[in-house]
């Protein structure tokens, strides 16, 4: 048997229903395909070959420092045996130091690095936001989705996202 507050539900949320239908036939749609965007823009290379020379010193320098600290290492445990202890101890004691200084800095270029990685890609993020925007403003697009898992080609902007982020500064 049919409760009364089924049919009172059912009555309510039928026109409802029939009226969403017809709101969403109504919006315009734009599709991107967001890691081909970003790959393929201009400041995303910018900002890649950026990063890769703001911090390609300071991992050589680091490399570097490893690289002796390693060799001084074995040097100390040839010759350990031949050390007075008081010079076995201070070799022991400026190894320690060496090698907890080196792990310091690397993780201080770590955080650094992620740090600055992280600021230009939410710079270029901002960017790209825009351009999307700027662009569906334009052509009257109600709604842009990002990577959908269909979409018909028609409706996908993600070249005329490319063409605009390419006549932008690249910084």
């Amino acid at each position: 048997m049919i409760s009364m507050k089924t049919v009172m539900a059912t009555a309510v949320a039928l026109p409802l229903m029939l009226g969403a239908g017809s709101a969403c036939a109504a919006l315009k749609i734009a599709v991107i395909r967001s890691s081909d965007v970003v790959q393929n823009s201009p400041q995303y290379l910018a900002a890649e070959s950026s990063i890769k020379s703001e911090f390609q010193k300071r991992k050589a320098s680091l490399d570097a420092k490893g690289k002796k600290l390693a060799e001084d290492v074995q040097n100390y445990k040839k010759n350990a045996d031949a050390m007075t202890p008081d010079d076995r101890e201070k070799k022991e004691n400026d190894l320690i130091t060496r090698q907890n200084d080196l792990k310091y800095q690397e993780h201080k270029f770590q955080q650094d690095f992620q740090k600055r990685d992280h600021e230009m890609t939410q710079n270029l993020m901002d960017r790209i936001k825009s351009v999307i925007t700027k662009i569906a403003k334009a052509k009257g697009y109600d709604l842009v989705l990002q990577d959908p898992v269909y979409s018909e080609p028609s409706i996908d902007i993600t070249d005329e996202v490319l063409k605009q982020l390419k006549k932008e500064p690249k910084n």
